[in-house]
């Protein structure tokens, strides 16, 4: 008997299957629980998926229908939220409605560039975590320290908000996006948003906060990672980070001159401050919070000093706790206890254990411990500190040298749980 193979349905079509726009629901229900954002998170409306709960089957179907339609979505609301460092960043909130859409986009989006991506392209991919291109990258330095080798360091000054849309929309559809698909992306991209009362718009740049901004960012120069990789002796990107080690100097400034000239193709504009290019065993480079410095991997101060500030925040002490409930609350705040993606402690602690400075190593660690012993005492006094020795100890909680030292000797360790 013959059977009529089923047809496959355009990205398009399983965009707006009520199928994919249930689960583009759960996705985002599941994400808002998470981070807690269920009855904080709003947009121009001011409705909140909360207030939405009890109407689900209703926006399922507005939100289908919408997407059919093509419809306009509302201005997003832009605010600014406080930077550990001392700044602001903008955020731009969609309505709930609109964010549910764009998740719906997002789940076709996301598969088929993931498949294109380059082996050598490490942000915003649970396959390719930064870490591992961190990691890559202090292995070769360290291995070729003392050789000859050459190192271009380079990237982009604003780099999302600087997008050409027409560029981009090209880059979609050279990368198989159907132009129904590339209308619905449009309709988000350029969208005015309300800051302080006002309606405006912006004419180039992805917003901050929009759910394609990270696909955008890796796929708006993807063409330079399969061009650049196959020429060099080592390459790793993060969004707009390039990172290039070769032998060759004048191969270097080869694709030196070939990134000049792609970026200004693409209407970016390069970071000419932290752009660094020369002999590796003398260049002084960053590269993903980490300082490269004649042989030696220094975590840049500023990471710390962000670092300790946002743990002073997180942990304060509370008097009326036990010292059993502060290491409960100790073990989840640091991960210790079941790893978490995108944690932020544990993020540090990936850059912190490719430390190679010594005296950096033992300095931080013994700040770091001031926090801990102000979070179970309240004060930072040497009789304090003895006292939260006492009460890590007893709880079998390492130190960050400890932990270090374990990972330098290819061991791992973690509190007793």
């Amino acid at each position: 008997m013959l059977f009529k193979q089923k047809q496959k349905l355009s990205m398009y079509d399983q965009i707006v299957s009520r199928d994919n726009i249930c689960q583009a629901y759960l996705d985002l229900y599941y994400i808002f629980t998470e981070k807690c954002k269920g009855q904080r998170y709003k947009g121009a409306d001011g409705v909140t998926l909360h207030d939405l709960e009890p109407e689900v089957e209703t926006l399922l179907d507005e939100a289908q229908q919408e997407l059919l339609d093509n419809t306009r979505l509302l201005p997003a609301r832009y605010f600014e939220i406080p930077k550990l460092d001392g700044g602001k960043r903008g955020i731009y909130m969609l309505s709930v409605k609109d964010r549910l859409k764009c998740q719906a986009i997002y789940r076709l989006l996301e598969p088929h560039f993931e498949k294109q991506y380059s082996d050598y392209l490490y942000s915003f991919r649970s396959s390719h975590p930064s870490y591992y291109a961190s990691r890559a990258v202090r292995r070769f330095y360290l291995r070729n320290f003392g050789k000859e080798m050459y190192v271009l360091r380079t990237d982009f000054t604003k780099y999302s908000d600087n997008f050409d849309r027409p560029y981009l929309y090209n880059v979609l559809k050279k990368r198989g996006i159907d132009s129904d698909v590339i209308k619905l992306i449009k309709n988000v991209v350029d969208q005015p948003y309300i800051k302080n009362g006002e309606l405006l718009h912006e004419t180039k740049g992805a917003y901050q906060g929009m759910t394609f901004c990270p696909l955008f960012s890796n796929i708006y120069i993807g063409h330079m990672d399969e061009y650049i990789s196959k020429r060099v002796d080592f390459y790793r990107r993060l969004g707009d980070d390039f990172i290039i080690f070769d032998k060759d100097k004048e191969n270097i400034k080869h694709i030196k001159e070939y990134i000049e000239q792609e970026v200004e193709n693409a209407k970016l504009v390069l970071n000419q401050d932290k752009q660094q290019f020369g002999d590796m065993n003398d260049t002084v480079f960053d590269f993903h919070g980490l300082n490269y410095n004649k042989g030696i991997i220094q975590l840049k101060k500023k990471k710390i000093e962000t670092f300790l500030k946002a743990w002073k925040i997180k942990l304060r002490h509370n008097k009326y706790a036990s010292n059993a409930q502060r290491i409960g609350i100790l073990k989840k705040e640091l991960n210790l206890v079941k790893k978490t993606k995108n944690h932020y402690f544990s993020q540090f602690l990936n850059s912190y254990l490719l430390v190679t400075d010594t005296k950096q190593i033992q300095d931080f660690s013994k700040r770091f411990f001031h926090v801990i012993s102000r979070y179970f005492t309240g004060k930072t006094t040497y009789r304090t500190m003895n006292q939260t020795k006492k009460i890590l100890k007893k709880f079998r909680f390492p130190s960050l040298t400890q932990i270090h030292t374990a990972y330098s000797n290819g061991k791992s360790i973690t509190p007793n749980n």
